[in-house]
């Protein structure tokens, strides 16, 4: 029977001051700009209270947590969080980031690097954010976060897998914008044994929100329904390139599921997967936990109240739930076959008995214990 490590995930949304955004190149989609632009701040990030809100939700059994928001590895006392987690004999974690400042032109780590390191940062799954494929500084394009991002961002993971570090990636946010540079980020990222992810620009939990809604400009370059052909041959390619890597017993070099990416062309654009709908009103896993330990319903909504009103999302969050929960996605595509290769999220808990790190039980045929025929019916909103 198909076992995998048993892992429950929260997040942590940590939004301080984002460098980024001090200098007046916000990423698409920037949620944190809106908020500064409303005259409203994020709590600064207490070190303490994270550390007792993850000792909470501990005691509770989760075990996996996700470190993201404004650029996590800049903000005051980020070290005493990864270094809790990292000697934490139950805990588990994976961070968001994006490099400028761990790296410089060349490749080199910096001291702030060296810190974090010190800390235990490479102990933990680090994905850098990485949009598009610029390997050159002089291809960063003015005014263009993105491609700034991306530079560092190749320029840290190659510096990393050189010295040998395993699980770290690359993510990319998919948009209009970048879908060109899709396959080529996952082809470097291979070439180099670094891990490639991918997930839609998460749009409609903001814009839908009860309170507070981010205007629809911050999202112009979200993927639209003229977009789903080009990204079905992209996300097609990447499951064809993947599954023979695996069944020729290749490494891993996707992170999200096969369900995960099975389901972007038809769902992702459109943010169509309602949390109310598929969880029966339960909170997605990838619960927000703010700097001052205040607990929300979801990255983008505060209450049950504002998610009851939320129109649904596509996000990555949702693939890292318990176990058996969200494989099954891929009976909605109505094309698998028997003989199919599937595989989980390869982000679990590294820290639970019986974890095998060649994740082997992670990857399996179409056939399984857990298929729910109802699912199609319990989640599309």
């Amino acid at each position: 029977m198909f076992t995998p490590p048993v892992t429950y995930h929260k997040e942590f949304t940590i939004t301080d001051d984002c460098g980024l955004i001090a200098a007046g190149k916000p990423c698409p989609g920037c949620t944190a700009v809106a908020v500064q632009d409303r005259g409203r701040r994020e709590p600064k990030m207490d070190a303490d209270k994270i550390i007792a809100v993850i000792e909470r939700e501990a005691k509770k059994g989760v075990n996996l947590f996700t470190l993201m928001g404004g650029e996590p590895l800049t903000v005051k006392g980020i070290h005493k969080v990864i270094s809790y987690i990292d000697n934490s004999p139950f805990i588990d974690a994976l961070v968001y980031t994006a490099s400028y400042g761990l790296v410089n032109d060349k490749g080199g780590l910096t001291s702030a690097f060296a810190r974090l390191q010190a800390a235990g940062l490479m102990k933990l799954y680090l994905l850098a954010s990485v949009d598009k494929l610029i390997l050159n500084k002089k291809d960063i394009l003015p005014n263009d976060s993105s491609s700034f991002k991306a530079f560092y961002g190749l320029k840290l993971m190659e510096t990393l897998a050189k010295k040998g570090y395993k699980d770290i990636a690359i993510h990319q946010t998919l948009r209009k914008d970048n879908l060109d540079h899709t396959l080529l980020l996952y082809q470097w990222a291979s070439e180099r044994g670094i891990l490639f992810s991918c997930c839609p620009l998460v749009w409609k939990p903001y814009t839908s929100r009860r309170r507070d809604p981010v205007p629809f400009k911050n999202f112009a370059d979200k993927l639209t329904k003229k977009d789903k052909p080009k990204l079905r041959e992209i996300i097609n390619r990447l499951i064809t390139i993947e599954t023979k890597r695996l069944k020729e017993k290749k490494p891993r070099s996707l992170i999200p599921s096969s369900a995960f990416l099975r389901l972007i062309s038809d769902y992702g654009p459109d943010n169509l997967i309602s949390c109310k709908k598929h969880r029966k009103v339960r909170p997605i896993f990838g619960r927000d936990i703010t700097p001052d330990g205040k607990e929300r319903w979801c990255i983008a909504q505060d209450t049950y109240n504002d998610a009851m009103l939320c129109g649904g999302c596509y996000y990555i969050g949702l693939d890292r739930g318990t176990p058996g929960e969200y494989w099954s996605f891929e009976g909605l595509t109505g094309q698998l076959g028997p003989n199919d290769l599937r595989w989980q999220n390869y982000i679990v808990c590294r820290k639970v008995p019986g974890f095998d790190p060649t994740r082997k039980n992670l990857i399996f045929y179409q056939k399984s214990p857990t298929e729910r025929k109802d699912f199609p019916q319990a989640f599309i909103q």
